[in-house]
Order: structure tokens, then C-alpha cells, then sequence
């Protein structure tokens, strides 16, 4: 293990970008056949345990251009949105050996049919079926997993969508690229958007949820996470009451905007990154600031951390950086191990804590572990 430096990009402890129950995945044709051949993978903590390395276990190609967004369930599926306004599925299994594909390989599952605008915000449906995605034509659309049948179809007015999380199962929370993010409560059954919430945040980039219920967190919660006035900023608001702010960190102090965040499994942890910067945050109390901070070197106002995850165990975090993906412990202070990715742009763990699984701007799916 080696001490991280602060000339040294890493990221901070953080859930999986995506806490939401995983797709059920469908097919089994395998566009990457002919990419590298995958080899056992272990669990990711392990590296920190047994000084062990990060490797590929497997690459496979998507079919499509640019990958902009990614999320996983807790089956193992990772649904894809891509810049030519496709949304596709992968069924990774929820561990190597329960991969549907010889040698833990994924499978290839049925396209979702897009609009073709990017999908930049997905989330599993909050009754775990459904896979919902809102895009830059400032549509929502949701469909079955079982079949990628479209289930509701909902087309607003304004600008892109940045995030969505679902609040129950006909209705979801959205934020826009507009001044203040333009947060509100869309009603998927009857089309009709509520009232835009109050924030002190002058752009939203990310929603990350807790669902966990442990005392001081309020039950069910969701971070919002972006900038205010150019200056990282992060609300906590609960499912119950969205348009209302349970606690706040902003305190005009921190250059440039968060562009990714996740929560630990047991709801104890936040890790954020984004423009030079990955922090953590004690969830029970926001306004106290981060706990772990990690200074990136970067160029102001762009994403140094462009995506950042916690390990099943909520230890260790993963961060993708530009043309890197990390590991490091939750307090930031020590990277246990990293291995080079083309242009990463969204990292995720899957649900046995064995795999990261990284989607990149080539296109491409990728799984690393520690061998």
C-alpha cells in the first residue's frame, strides 16, 4: 500500500453511484466475444488485505458511441446510456461465478427503445422492475426489465435532465440543467410535474440515495449534490418531504462543482468528487463539512473525479479519473491500487463486492478485480 500525496488523484469513500435494486437482464449474445479473456476475480478488499492488484477480468464493446451514464442493481445488472440516445442492458450476474457468460463474462440484454437524445439520468424504478431514464429532450421514459417493453412515457418543457432518483413507484424526483436545478416531483402516470423545490444550489449535477434506515439519518433520504455560486455545495432532503431541506453543506469555501456522489450500504457514509476534489461526509451530520478530503490536481471547473463508489464493505472507495480508476481507503489517505482505463466516466461495484465494473467514453464495459 502505498501513502496518496495530494499531487496524487484519488477518490473518497462513496456507494455505488447506483443504490437501486439491479435489472433483470435478457439475451445472451456476447458482442465482446473476441475481447480479452477474463480471468478469476476476488473480492475488492482484498487488495488492501493481500497487496494484491487490480486487473481486467473483462472488455467487452456496447455497440453504441460515448457512454454518458451508468447505473447497476442489486441482480447484476448495469444499464447504459449512451451519447447516440440509446439505453441498453448488461446482466453481469451478481457475482464472477454467477456470471451468465463462460469465465464470468456479461451477457448482452434487450435494447431499451430510446428517443435518440442521452439518457444522462437512470435509476431502477423504486418497485425494482422498471428502469427509468430522463434525457436531454427533457423526456422521462420507464420500461419493464423482464422484456424492455416501454411501460410510461412522459415529455416535459425546459432543459436537459441532469439527475433522477425515484420517489415511489409512479412518481420521480428530477433536476435540470436550469439555474437552481430545477428540482421537482414528476408524476409518471398522469404527466404533470409539481412545484420547482427551493435550494440555495445554483446547478444540481447528481442525486444519491440512502435508503438505509439507521437512527439520525432520517429514514430514507436522497443527497443532492452539485454547486452554488460555482462552489461545491451538498443537500440532504428525505423521499417524504423533498422539496424540503433536512441538512446542508455549503460553505462557499470549495472551488468548483461535485459532479458524482454515492452512499455506503449502511447509509453511514457520502463520498463525493468532482471538480479537484473528492470528500466524505459523515451522513448523520452534513453540516459539520467532510470528514476525509482529497485535493486533485486539475484544471479549474473541470472533472478531475468523475465518478466515485464504495466497496461492498463501505472501506475502501473507487474513483475514476481521467484514464485511471483507483482504490483507496475511506479516510483517503492511502491508495491500495489502481489500474489504467481509457476515459472512464461512470464506476460502480457489483453487488458481491468481487468486481468494478467501469463504463468509459470508448464505448466500452469493463470489470476489474483484485488478483
Amino acid at each position: 500500500m502505498t501513502r496518496i500525496s495530494p499531487a496524487i488523484p484519488v477518490l473518497v469513500p462513496v456507494l455505488v453511484v447506483v443504490l437501486v435494486p439491479w435489472l433483470v437482464a435478457c439475451g445472451t449474445t456476447d458482442p465482446g466475444a473476441d475481447d480479452d479473456v477474463p480471468v478469476a476475480g476476488r473480492g475488492l478488499d482484498r487488495c488492501a488485505a493481500d497487496g494484491a492488484a487490480l486487473e481486467l477480468l473483462w472488455n467487452v464493446s456496447n455497440l453504441h458511441g460515448e457512454i454518458v451514464a451508468m447505473t447497476i442493481g442489486a441482480d447484476g445488472t448495469a444499464v447504459l446510456g449512451t451519447a447516440d440516445g440509446a439505453v441498453k442492458q448488461w446482466s453481469l450476474g451478481a457475482s464472477g461465478a454467477a456470471a451468465p457468460l463462460p469465465d464470468g463474462r456479461p451477457s448482452y440484454g434487450d435494447p431499451f427503445t430510446g428517443t435518440g437524445r442521452p439518457a444522462r439520468a437512470l435509476a431502477i424504478g423504486a418497485d425494482g422492475d422498471s428502469i427509468v431514464a430522463a434525457d436531454d429532450g427533457v423526456g422521462i421514459r420507464e420500461w419493464s426489465l423482464a422484456d424492455a417493453s416501454p411501460r410510461r412515457s412522459v415529455q416535459l418543457k425546459g432543459s436537459p435532465f441532469t439527475a433522477l432518483v425515484p420517489r415511489t413507484a409512479t412518481e420521480v424526483i428530477v433536476a435540470d440543467s436550469e439555474l437552481g436545478g430545477q428540482m421537482r416531483v414528476v408524476d409518471l402516470v398522469t404527466g404533470l410535474a409539481g412545484g420547482q423545490f427551493e435550494t440555495a444550489l445554483w446547478g444540481v449535477t447528481a442525486f444519491a440515495t440512502d435508503r438505509s434506515t439507521g437512527a439520525g439519518r432520517g429514514g430514507e433520504s436522497f443527497y443532492v449534490v452539485g454547486h452554488d455560486y460555482l462552489r461545491a455545495a451538498v443537500e440532504r432532503r428525505t423521499f417524504v418531504d423533498p422539496d424540503v431541506v433536512a441538512d446542508r453543506w455549503d460553505p462557499q469555501t470549495v472551488d468548483g462543482s461535485i459532479r458524482s456522489a454515492a452512499v455506503s450500504a449502511d447509509g453511514a457514509w457520502l463520498v463525493t468528487g468532482g471538480d479537484g476534489h473528492v470528500m466524505v461526509f459523515d451522513t448523520t451530520d452534513l453540516a459539520a463539512g467532510p470528514v476525509a478530503t482529497l485535493a486533485l490536481e486539475a484544471a479549474k471547473f473541470i472533472p478531475s473525479a468523475r465518478s466515485v463508489a464504495f466497496t461492498a464493505s463501505g472501506d475502501h472507495v473507487a474513483v475514476a479519473l481521467d484514464g485511471r480508476v483507483v482504490l483507496v481507503t475511506r479516510d483517503l489517505t492511502t491508495e491500495i491500487a489502481s489500474i489504467d482505463v481509457a476515459t472512464p466516466v461512470a464506476v460502480g461495484a457489483d453487488p458481491s463486492g468481487e468486481r468494478l465494473v467501469v463504463a468509459s467514453a470508448d464505448g466500452r464495459l469493463r470489470a476489474v478485480g483484485c488478483q
